[in-house]
């Protein structure tokens, strides 16, 4: 189980590691469903990226409640995102042939 930092203190996280630990995922995967998080494909993870600047981010809260880390948000709320169905290894232009 991973460790966030609190909300109040660092309300966004850099989507690597974070997401990486969180979900398992390579740097490479991280970034590039982050990418297509910000352009268009919002349902390829369970939390909302931002883009800032040349870096993306996610807000520690949303990622907390999502993980379940928050007692008063109950269990993990994982908005409908097929991040488990996503083979990282794959190329953009491999998932839009399919």
């Amino acid at each position: 189980m991973i460790s966030l930092p609190d909300p109040l203190e660092h309300p966004t996280l850099p989507v690597w590691p974070w997401l990486g630990l969180a979900f398992d995922r390579k740097r490479s995967a991280v970034q590039e469903l982050s990418r297509m998080a910000t352009n268009g494909h919002p349902e390829v993870l369970p939390v909302r990226v931002m883009r800032v600047g040349k870096s993306y981010r996610v807000a520690t809260a949303e990622l907390r409640r999502v993980l379940g880390l928050d007692p008063e948000d109950g269990e993990g709320a994982r908005a409908g995102a097929p991040i488990d169905q996503l083979d990282p290894a794959a190329t953009a232009e491999d998932r839009h042939a399919s």
